[in-house]
């Protein structure tokens, strides 16, 4: 079972299924499988978990788990730095003033 998967130049004896791949997840609370399918499918802040399908059953690699976990997290805004349509607006106007006062 050493062969390569087609286009993801991975051992194929990498591959875990979705249900194993809950249980590489650190943390003391493990995902649930619907988790683990929803980062594969819809995805998490833009970013999905890749996977391939082999006889109907969706595996992934620690690799992949390691990326998306990556990607995902190092996406993470403070909520003050999220402006809403008001702050954005007052800085808008600020920014207006300004200009005005140096004449551009």
């Amino acid at each position: 079972m050493n062969e390569v998967a087609s286009n993801n130049s991975l051992p194929l004896d990498a591959m875990v299924t979705f249900a194993q791949a809950c249980r590489l997840l650190p943390g003391k609370r493990k995902p649930h499988i619907g988790s683990v399918h929803r980062c594969a499918g819809r995805g998490v802040r833009g970013v999905r978990l890749r996977s391939i399908v082999c006889a109907g059953v969706r595996y992934t690699c620690k690799e992949w788990i390691d990326t998306f976990l990556l990607e995902t997290s190092g996406n993470d805004l403070p909520p003050n730095t999220i402006p809403t349509p008001a702050r954005r607006q007052r800085e808008i106007d600020c920014a207006e003033r300004e200009l005005a006062a140096v004449g551009i």
